[in-house]
């Protein structure tokens, strides 16, 4: 039998989460075990934060409400935040929390690479993590089935907590089957609709740019509104020169943060239409940001192809790294953690305002968060209060502004931003970071699918092919559409059943 389960069989076997002999058959047919026992309390091992180690301050912060003393309670904690800047913050964190909370044991469970496998297996014997670190993916496939807890009741009985707070992206740890930006309206910006978790792991597009490639080159620190096809596109062309193997860009099949942000700002609308039938991202001239980008590589070469990034990359870990590549369009913007002990002192680098598609205005990002989840674990072990005690305290102002810091992901907590610590160097031009979290109208996944996943393999089995030169760009949107539309058709009774769960019309 494959290991990949079918989603029927899974939510079959999910609801209220009890272990039954068919089960326990399903784990058993598949090759897998029971999940091995937690290890024992400890934050996970973590390299070496950056210089500064103390927490920011955050005006009016305000304190975590008061948990009644009581017996000691455990909770399981599933999160891969294990090693690099996002350990050096994890570990960080639950020290802190275990001094505030002797109470409440926190166990914390690594997650494996496969977990977006594992855990349904865990969640239908009923073994699952009462807290666990996922994505919107997981909340649409399980949450019609009683697969998560709601917490708004809990909510409203903190005095720490405030939703107006947090940066909000609909459908991860929320229900909203929101599709405004697909009918031509605003999505909302404050936290709304039933709720079961918190944010957590943010992260957002933008640019990063080699300061010393670019004064070698002549090319001017950009301006606000700087456009992808004008200035961005000739400072590219001076900076390759393809005999040294340097390199004006890195243009890649990386669709949240490199090619779907043009295709916002040429005007696709959304990832997907409001009636969930198929691709919006490019219609209404959307499609010119695929090609632009593709074109990069093939007609303006100022990138080189994609199956070169491991040889540019040498020894540094990524292409911009290795200090041969003048502009990155991507995630390394909220991830500077990582790449700060690759890149040192070798050349200097800045974020920077993001280019602006053909129709000008504003610079359209395309932003994501991984959420702490609530489990219906957390009902079933009765320690529901705590779980949502840990959340609030990941997701607040004392462990988000420690992730400034360290700079793992982009922190979700408004205020984190807003600190010294926050727009620090290296890199340069870390206060671009809060602009891109603040610009309107950033575009989210449209999450909430029964099968998210199974429809957004989309992006993998087309569009790679078209910057592989294989396929054109049209070949590969063409191909790209009708896999969409026929994962969309074949979920659509579920997605209904879900929505009309929720109290929301059928579509």
């Amino acid at each position: 039998m494959s290991k990949r389960l079918s989603r029927r069989v899974m939510l079959r076997a999910a609801g209220a989460g009890a272990v039954g002999t068919g089960a326990a058959a399903v784990l058993a047919a598949c090759g897998e075990s029971q999940p091995a026992a937690p290890a024992a309390t400890a934050a996970p091992a973590a390299t070496a934060a950056p210089a500064t180690t103390a927490a920011p301050a955050m005006t009016a912060a305000p304190a975590m409400t008061a948990m009644p003393q009581q017996q000691s309670v455990t909770i399981r904690y599933v999160s891969d935040h294990t090693s690099g800047p996002r350990g050096a913050a994890m570990q960080w964190g639950l020290r802190q929390y275990a001094s505030m909370r002797p109470n409440i044991n926190v166990r914390f469970e690594p997650q494996p690479a496969d977990y977006r496998e594992t855990f349904p297996l865990q969640m239908a014997a009923g073994t699952q993590a009462e807290v666990a670190m996922l994505d919107g993916g997981m909340l649409g496939a399980f949450v019609a089935d009683g697969g998560f807890t709601q917490i708004n009741d809990v909510l409203d009985k903190r005095d720490d907590y405030d939703p107006s707070d947090y940066y909000f992206i609909p459908d991860l740890y929320t229900v909203n089957f929101d599709s405004t930006h697909a009918r031509g309206e605003s999505v909302p910006t404050v936290i709304e609709g039933d709720q079961f978790g918190l944010p957590f792991q943010g992260a957002t597009g933008g640019i990063l740019m080699n300061t010393t490639l670019a004064d070698q080159a002549g090319i001017e620190f950009p301006s606000k509104g700087w456009t992808y096809a004008g200035e961005f596109l000739e400072a590219s062309m001076m900076a390759t020169d393809p005999d040294t193997d340097q390199w004006g860009t890195w243009a890649r099949n990386d669709y949240e943060f490199q090619w779907a942000p043009m295709c916002f700002g040429a005007g696709g609308p959304a990832y997907r239409n409001a009636d969930e039938t198929g691709l919006a991202i490019f219609d209404d001239g959307g499609d010119w940001g695929l090609k632009f980008s593709v074109g990069l590589i093939h007609d303006d070469a100022v990138s080189f192809p994609d199956s070169e990034s491991k040889r540019v990359s040498g020894e540094f870990g990524n292409p911009f790294a290795s200090g041969k590549v003048w502009s990155w369009l991507g995630s390394g913007v909220y991830s500077s953690g990582f790449h700060i002990p690759r890149i040192k002192e070798r050349f200097g680098w800045s974020l920077g305002p993001m280019p602006v598609g053909p129709l000008g205005g504003t610079a359209l990002h395309d932003w994501n968060d991984q959420p702490n989840l609530i489990t219906n674990g957390a009902q079933r072990m009765g320690n529901l209060e705590q779980a949502v005690d840990l959340v609030i305290f990941l997701g607040g102002a004392e462990y988000q502004g420690r992730v400034s810091i360290d700079r793992g992901h982009l922190p979700m907590y408004k205020a984190a931003l807003e600190t010294p610590e926050a727009t620090n160097a290296p890199p340069e031009g870390m206060e671009w970071l809060k602009d891109y979290a603040d610009t309107p109208e950033a575009r989210h996944l449209m999450m909430a699918l029964p099968n998210w996943w199974e429809m957004n393999e989309w992006r993998n089995a087309f569009i790679t092919s078209a910057y592989l030169g294989d396929k054109t760009v049209d070949e590969s949107i063409d191909g790209a559409k009708k896999w969409v539309a026929d994962a969309l058709e074949g979920q659509r009774d579920n997605l209904n059943n879900a929505r009309t769960t929720f109290g929301f019309t059928p579509l």
